[in-house]
């Protein structure tokens, strides 16, 4: 809808998957399918190197992620996790 209508779209996603495409120490396999879907869905991770977006006591972890539309990509300035 977003492509047809000419609007921009930016999600925030808590993921609970993980890839190295966006900041992840390891891939697990739903982490590849969220990858398959959104190259298939003309949305880019905006997240980069390897802050950890969830923190415990034993664990930091890249999960969070932003994906915007290939049109925003040109909109977004300083972008930080």
């Amino acid at each position: 809808m977003c492509e047809n209508e000419h609007l921009y779209l930016v999600v925030g996603c808590d993921s609970n998957e993980h890839h190295n495409a966006w900041g992840s120490t390891n891939c697990n396999s739903r982490g590849g399918i969220l990858v398959e879907f959104l190259n298939s869905s003309n949305l880019e991770v905006m997240n980069r190197g390897n802050k950890p977006t969830f923190c415990s006591r034993c664990r930091l972890k890249v999960t969070d992620i932003t994906s915007v539309a290939f049109r925003v990509i040109g909109s977004i300035i300083d972008w930080e996790v």
